[in-house]
């Protein structure tokens, strides 16, 4: 068997310099990274899940007798009132993952993303979907991919701003 020596010859080569603030454009994905199917099936998860939050809810108000009959303490009238909850809660949930998977693809549209995911996060069950998605939503590939850029740029004159670095002598 030959082995070369010199076989990866850029190997033992330095990097050459590169002045701060100045860096080599990140590789454009040819396709939507893959948190962007996952978040789809997410978000139509949770859009089915409030639609049939409001089919409970218009069904408990309609038969609120038969319900308080399988409870004790309760009356056909907050059966009522819980029911209605149920159902503006529904409705406005529903809307906003509908809303969700139609969005175009924007700045604006990655936050909107994010809270919905962020809604998901108030329940635990959820947790094994919401928690692998939102880390995923931050990674700066998808942030690109809805324009978020100018999150990536150094900015020189910001305070917040890392300082150059240390030259060699």
């Amino acid at each position: 068997m030959n082995h070369d020596p010199n076989e990866f010859p850029a190997y033992n080569e330095p990097l050459p310099p590169t002045p701060y603030g100045q860096s080599t454009p990140p590789a454009v994905p040819s396709g939507p990274p893959p948190v962007i199917g996952w978040y789809k099936a997410y978000a139509a998860f949770m859009a089915v899940m409030y639609l049939l939050c409001v089919i409970g809810g218009v069904l408990m108000f309609s038969y609120a007798n038969f319900v308080v009959a399988g409870s004790r303490g309760t009356t056909p009238a907050e059966i009522k009132i819980q029911a209605v909850l149920l159902i503006i809660v529904g409705i406005v949930l529903f809307i906003a993952y509908v809303v969700a998977l139609i969005l175009p693809k924007s700045s604006g549209a990655w936050i909107y993303h994010i809270v919905m995911i962020a809604i998901g996060l108030t329940s635990c069950c959820l947790w094994p979907a919401t928690i692998p998605l939102i880390i995923a939503w931050l990674k700066p590939q998808t942030q690109q991919f809805f324009g978020r850029t100018d999150a990536f740029t150094p900015r020189p004159n910001d305070p917040n701003s890392p300082p150059p670095p240390i030259p060699h002598a």
